[in-house]
C-alpha cells in the first residue's frame, strides 16, 4: 500500500509538473511571438498594466536575446527532468538538477518582477503568468526534493527528509540514535 502510495505521489507531482512546463513553454512562445509582432498582442492596456511596454522595453532583451527564448529553454529543458522517469529515478543527481532549475528559474522570475515594477513601471499579464507558473512548478520540485533524496540514499540533512515522509523521519532518528552509540 505504502509503495503504491509513493508512486501516486509521484504521479501527480508529474503529471503537474509536466502540465506546468507546456503551460510555461506556451506563455513563452507567445511572448516571443509578440516580441517579433507586436501587433499581436492581446492584452489590456489600463494603468500600470501594459504588456506592450513590458515586452518591447530594453530589458526584455538579454545580451541580444530576447527573454522569452529563456523561458522556453528553462521550461523544455525542466520538462525532460519533470517526465515519470525522472520523478521516481534513484539517481540522485536527477533530482538535484530539478531542484538547481527551479531554484534558478524562482531567481529569474523574481528578477524579472524587480526589473518589471522598478525598471520598466509596467506589468506585463502573460509575463505574470510565467512567473506564476514558475512559482507553482518551484513548490512541487522544492517540498517533494527532500524525501525523494532520503529515499534515495543521498545526503542530504537529517532534518530535510523529516519534512515530508513519517517512515523516513524513523529511519534517520534511528540513524542518530546508532550515530550516538557509536
Amino acid at each position: 500500500m505504502r509503495d503504491r502510495l509513493k508512486t501516486s505521489t509521484h504521479t501527480w507531482r508529474a503529471i503537474a509538473s509536466l502540465a506546468l512546463c507546456a503551460i510555461g513553454v506556451a506563455l513563452s512562445s507567445y511572448t516571443l511571438w509578440v516580441h517579433y509582432r507586436p501587433s499581436a498582442l492581446v492584452c489590456v492596456s489600463a494603468g500600470s498594466i501594459d504588456c506592450q511596454a513590458v515586452l518591447t522595453s530594453a530589458q526584455s532583451v538579454i545580451v541580444g536575446i530576447p527573454v522569452p527564448y529563456f523561458g522556453i529553454v528553462f521550461f523544455v529543458a525542466l520538462g525532460g527532468l519533470c517526465l515519470p522517469a525522472a520523478w521516481v529515478s534513484t539517481e540522485a543527481w536527477v533530482h538535484l538538477v530539478r531542484l538547481a532549475a527551479v531554484i534558478i528559474g524562482m531567481g529569474s522570475a523574481i528578477y524579472l518582477i524587480v526589473t518589471e515594477l522598478f525598471t520598466v513601471k509596467k506589468i506585463c499579464l502573460w509575463c505574470t503568468g510565467v512567473h506564476v507558473v514558475t512559482f507553482a512548478v518551484f513548490v512541487i520540485v522544492v517540498t517533494a526534493t527532500p524525501a525523494i533524496m532520503a529515499r534515495s540514499g543521498s545526503s542530504l540533512p537529517d532534518h530535510a527528509a523529516e519534512l515530508d515522509d513519517p517512515s523516513i523521519r524513523h529511519l534517520t532518528q534511528r540513524q542518530r540514535s546508532e550515530q550516538n552509540t557509536s
